[in-house]
């Protein structure tokens, strides 16, 4: 009796709490778009990254012409462009509101190589 016990607690921690967006829909955020008239949504997953997510932004809201600087959620928190995961855990995912609109910053992207050559010979 009391192992049967003790195996239900060590079933209970690895359950994963239900996910409120489990039920197939999915989750998204809004960002401005480079040209501040109009926003786009991002679909995001619970196990996107920062470099992943700045990937996206890049292509879809800035058409590949600006490098994204900076991402912040609407809670206020710093996002890392790396390989870190967007949600800390199934605490944070659980606060998580589809919809949310993050703040992105953008800077100018890196010219190619090849731009800067010809811009010393020309």
């Amino acid at each position: 009796m009391h192992m049967a016990a003790s195996t239900n607690s060590v079933n209970n921690l690895n359950k994963k709490p239900k996910d409120k967006l489990a039920s197939g829909s999915k989750r998204q955020i809004r960002v401005r778009s480079i040209g501040e008239d109009y926003s786009v949504w991002i679909d995001i997953s619970p196990k996107e990254t920062g470099s992943t997510l700045a990937e996206k932004i890049h292509i879809i809201a800035s058409r590949k012409t600006k490098k994204v600087a900076s991402v912040t959620t609407a809670a206020g928190r710093k996002i890392s462009l790396d390989r870190r995961p967007l949600f800390d855990g199934w605490d944070d995912l659980q606060k998580f509101q589809s919809g949310e609109e993050w703040q992105v910053e953008w800077c100018e992207q890196d010219r190619r190589l090849v731009d800067r050559l010809l811009s010393k010979v020309v």
